[in-house]
Formats: structure tokens, sequence, C-alpha cells
């Protein structure tokens, strides 16, 4: 059961921290880059909800309750992330940031749902005759609040690295990672537009 649970956990960690799917690190990081320490109940908050409808989508798709064409994800996230990255490049320029932490949740119902509906291949690859389907889906999903949790964290800590040693402004440091997403974001969305 123990080999279960920490199989299905690496599963779900390594989910956020796969090098094949750029999509899922640029969105933590664009997600993340305006905010400080100051903000970790917001940032646990949208995890928390990610990972909730991540699991939810899950369910409803691993019982074939409902499905979403994978196609559709690949240009939805880009999409997405280049939508936040804007976003956070607008608001930056014009010095006023505001309180956007609503559309943050929404945004990560959305998102962790599409990803819930597309990760069910991988999750029951995962599953034999054996093994426990609600102990495989907490664990699973359990694994990907830690490694977006981690990922929070990393981008915190860089960010508070670049602007206290390296003496960058805030506002320059939003705007450098947020231009920087864009940059890699747009390949996918051309790769992967829908004909």
């Amino acid at each position: 059961m123990l080999d279960q649970m920490f199989s299905f956990f690496q599963s779900g960690l390594f989910h956020i921290f796969k090098w094949s799917a750029w999509d899922h690190l640029l969105f933590v990081v664009v997600l993340t880059v305006p905010f400080a320490f100051d903000h970790w109940k917001y940032l646990l908050g949208w995890i928390a909800a990610l990972t909730l409808s991540h699991l939810i989508a899950l369910l409803l798709s691993y019982y074939s309750i409902m499905e979403v064409s994978s196609l559709s994800l690949a240009f939805i996230n880009p999409l997405i992330v280049l939508i936040i990255g804007l976003y956070n490049v607008f608001k930056e320029r014009k010095g006023k940031r505001t309180d956007f932490f609503g559309v943050l949740f929404v945004i990560s119902l959305i998102l962790g749902g599409l990803h819930g509906f597309i990760s069910t291949e991988t999750f029951s690859s995962q599953l034999d005759s054996n093994s426990s389907v609600v102990v495989g889906l907490l664990s699973y999903n359990f694994g990907l609040f830690v490694g977006l949790l981690a990922l929070c964290l990393i981008t915190l800590l860089l960010g508070m690295f670049i602007q206290f040693i390296l003496r960058f402004s805030r506002r320059d440091w939003v705007l450098f990672m947020s231009a920087l997403v864009i940059g890699l974001v747009i390949p996918m969305l051309v790769k992967n537009y829908p004909l």
C-alpha cells in the first residue's frame, strides 16, 4: 500500500516538474512572479483550488462521466499563460497592481479541471488489479500539490534573491519574468493552434 501511495505521489510530483511540459512550469511561474512571501495564504489557496479541481476532473474523466479533448488543453493552457503574462506586464508598466486573487482562483479552477481531464490516461496507466483508485487519486493529487508548492517557493526565492541581493526592483523582476514567459509560450501557441 505504501509503495502504491509513493508511486502515485511521485507521478503527481513529476507531472509538474516534467521538462517536456513547459506549460506547467510557465503557468506556475507567471502566476507566482508578481507576489511575495506576504501573499502565502493566497498562493496556497490557488494551489489548493487547482489541485481540488484537478482531483474532481480526474474522477469525472476516470469514471467516464465527462471528457475533454487533449488538443483543446494543448492550446488553451499556453493561451491562458500568455494572457496572464500580458496582464502582469501591463499592470506593472502602469505602476498599479490591482488585487486579482479572485481571477487567480477562477483561472486555477479552470486549468486544474482541464489538466485533470487530460491526466486520466497517465493516472490509469499506473493502476493495476491490486491498486486502490481512491488511494491512487489522493496520492497523485497530493504529489501535484507538493510540486506546485515547491515550484511557487522556488519562484519566490529566486525573486527574493534577484530583488534583494542583485538590487532589481520588484517591477523590473515582474516585467522581465513575464516577458520571458510570453516569449517562451508563443511558439507553443503556434505549434498547437487548432486548425
